[in-house]
């Protein structure tokens, strides 16, 4: 099956350039074309988020340091938004989801007698740090390759001529975005043309996302919501 071409920004800048016949014009400068390029990818992330999240689902093992229980989130995480947390051990012995646990349980938590505690975790976001992640109990020795983070994350922006537009299956979205930016700052009498032809683009763009899934897996895993309230988590009530 062929696969999308993945475009770089000099490429995409040369296409809406040789399109539009813009090779004599200077009106467009070249920081412009990257703010149009990174004004589309803005867009269409924000729909690809609505529509279908885990388009852009990541991971990246979290390494733990001993005595230290807070932790920055990735660097290209969209709006802290994290799908599962895991702990699995090099050897199998042991493997649990890290929960998220609320903020009103965390002083029960018995961080004295946390030898054989399974991890669990909160989310704080201050001023100087930004939002960061606070592991419980705080672990007691490093480990590089139990933890694993999986989060939804941002679209890669442009700020070269060799940076990759990484939505390959809605590069004609960005095109029709570029091209209306350059037709309402030339006064083009194509204008009404590029709108229309950008709101189908983002409207196929939304049917596509719709019907994408991720597998073909129809099985549905229980509800175990009403257990989970009564986990046992070394807490001291």
């Amino acid at each position: 099956m062929a696969t999308r071409k993945v475009y770089t920004f000099a490429e995409a800048k040369q296409k809406i350039v040789d399109e539009m016949d813009l090779g004599d014009e200077t009106f467009v400068s070249d920081q412009e074309y990257y703010d149009y390029f990174n004004e589309a990818i803005n867009e269409a992330e924000a729909e690809i988020h609505n529509q279908n999240e885990d388009y852009f689902l990541a991971s990246e093992t979290l390494p733990l340091v001993a005595s230290t229980a807070t932790y920055s989130l990735p660097d290209s995480i969209y709006a802290n938004k994290i799908r599962h947390i895991q702990f699995k051990q090099s050897d199998n012995t042991r493997i649990y989801e890290i929960r998220r646990v609320p903020i009103e349980r965390i002083m029960y938590i018995n961080e004295t007698n946390s030898s054989n505690m399974d991890y669990c975790y909160h989310l704080v976001n201050n001023a100087a740090t930004g939002t960061q992640l606070v592991l419980h109990p705080t672990p007691q020795a490093s480990d590089s390759t139990s933890v694993s983070i999986y989060f939804l994350r941002n679209a890669t922006r442009v700020e070269a001529t060799t940076d990759e537009i990484d939505i390959p299956e809605f590069i004609e979205f960005t095109f029709a975005f570029v091209r209306v930016k350059i037709a309402r700052k030339e006064m083009s009498p194509l204008l009404g043309s590029y709108e229309e032809s950008l709101e189908r683009q983002r409207q196929l763009m939304k049917e596509t996302l719709c019907d994408m899934i991720p597998d073909s897996d129809a099985t549905i895993s229980p509800d175990m919501s009403f257990y989970s309230d009564f986990d046992d988590l070394d807490f001291v009530w």
